[in-house]
């Protein structure tokens, strides 16, 4: 266990056994390995903090205790050029504040981060090449989370059957069935980050392979044709995309980088509320794949916009970081009990002025993009 340029580094047995080196309690939603805590690693843990700074020791407990007792979790995963990949679990914690923990494995060791938001932001920003110009397409559109699935299915079909003809010299199929959406699922739990789909199902909190899609395609294919994405062609369940629909085809075949992120609240009863986001660098673009809530958004964005949307995700509310004491709690202690919130008056969009729904990143008249 030692300091390393800024971050804490330590085995799996470490790891395991520092919250009850510390006398921290341990949350079902807990991110601390679950490996055998040895006495070794205990002392290890021990001799640690007792030779460390008031400063240090403060900085570090309240890490791990975050990690053990997280109010918000997260994964981010990324891959550079399909070539390199890389991931790491993100928590937030009353201990640690707006600043995420961020806890990444490196071989037999695992490193603790802390991140503040505008940290994240920015890493996330240069791994979908900030500095490289952008001329995004205007296009937002709004569609269930099944909807949104399949045709992350369809990006993967499209590039399967891509690939193929480019290898067996044929041309490439332009065209999709409910047959290929249906290989696509159950592909998408094979670990390679390549795929669009295989990519996603890394960061999504259960996976999608083995889900009954087969009586949820016909519904999620009608409601991407009524959002303009994909049309029936006249062969008997065989389809196409739009000329909308191409250009997100195209823009997952030219992607240069791809980020997934999933942040999740955890609830009093350790249940998580998962929202997940798929974000991908084109030559001209970031297109992003949104499943947060009851819809779902593809949207194509400028760096401004993915700011927002980062800053407004990556920001734990006050309240999840300061939970109030318990009404009857303070009651018995003779305290006086604050009234509860009125709730929040609606929100309006300061663009065009629509009603905007609650938890919404873009206006869903003018698609602007909504701060947190």
């Amino acid at each position: 266990m030692k300091l390393s340029k800024g971050e804490l580094v330590l085995s799996a047995a470490e790891l395991s056994a520092a919250p009850a080196a510390l006398g921290l309690p341990v949350g079902t939603a807990s991110r601390i390995p679950v490996v055998r805590a040895t006495a070794a690693a205990e002392a290890a843990v021990t001799a640690f903090f007792d030779g460390a700074s008031e400063a240090v020791r403060a900085l570090w407990r309240d890490a791990i205790a975050s990690l053990a007792r997280p109010v918000r979790t997260g994964v981010l995963h990324h891959a550079l050029a399909e070539e390199t990949s890389g991931r790491a679990i993100l928590v937030w914690g009353p201990q640690t504040g707006t600043d995420a923990v961020m806890l990444v494995n490196a071989g037999t060791d695992w490193s603790i981060r802390r991140r503040s938001v505008d940290d994240l932001v920015g890493s996330i920003r240069a791994i979908l090449l900030d500095g490289v110009p952008l001329s995004p397409m205007p296009e937002r559109i709004v569609v269930s989370q099944d909807g949104a699935l399949v045709f992350l299915a369809v990006l993967h079909a499209l590039r399967v059957g891509r690939l193929k003809a480019l290898l067996e010299h044929e041309p490439a199929p332009i065209a999709f069935t409910p047959d290929a959406i249906l290989a696509a699922f159950d592909a998408a739990a094979l670990d390679d980050f390549r795929w669009p789909l295989s990519f996603f199902d890394k960061v999504l909190p259960a996976s999608l392979d083995g889900m009954e899609w087969e009586d949820r395609i016909p519904a999620a294919l009608a409601e991407l044709e009524k959002r303009g994405l994909a049309a029936r062609t006249k062969l008997a369940d065989t389809w196409i995309p739009t000329p909308l629909g191409w250009r997100f085809v195209a823009a997952d075949a030219q992607h240069l980088t791809r980020v997934g992120l999933r942040v999740g609240d955890v609830r009093a009863d350790g249940v998580e509320a998962h929202e997940t986001f798929l974000f991908e660098r084109t030559l001209q673009d970031v297109v992003m794949i949104d499943l947060g809530g009851r819809e779902a958004v593809i949207a194509s964005l400028t760096f401004a916009d993915l700011t927002t949307v980062l800053t407004g995700v990556l920001t734990p509310p006050s309240a999840l970081l300061a939970p109030p004491e318990p009404p009857a709690a303070l009651a018995r202690e003779g305290r006086a009990v604050a009234p509860e919130p009125a709730r929040s008056a609606p929100r309006f969009c300061a663009a065009c002025g629509a009603k905007l729904k609650v938890g919404a990143k873009f206006c869903g008249e003018c698609g602007a993009a909504i701060g947190g």
